[in-house]
């Protein structure tokens, strides 16, 4: 009688240490996965802005902003207007 409430105790401690595991695993899923959630739009909304300031800044500043060339990023992300591109160099022409 003694071994079997032994046993039933050992038993409910080894079932309350495993349940107090898995109660702390998922806490700290749950946390990881805020954090990341977190970072994830912080990272989005930096891309989203410097976009827009990029897209802005090339298209609707004055024609000051000039391109190396046509194949740069600068002229292929320009969505209308002049595409001005820098002259050739000198000694390029010679």
């Amino acid at each position: 009688m003694k071994e079997d409430t032994r046993r039933l105790q050992l038993e409910q401690k080894q079932l309350a240490l495993a349940e107090e595991k898995k109660e702390k695993y998922w806490k700290n899923v749950r946390r990881w996965g805020r954090l990341l959630n977190t970072w994830i739009w912080i990272i989005a909304y930096t891309v989203v802005i410097f976009s827009l300031g990029a897209t802005f800044g090339l298209n609707f500043l004055p024609n000051a902003i000039l391109c190396r060339d046509k194949n740069s990023l600068c002229y292929i992300l320009r969505l209308y207007g002049t595409k001005a591109t820098l002259p050739p160099h000198r000694s390029e022409q010679r």
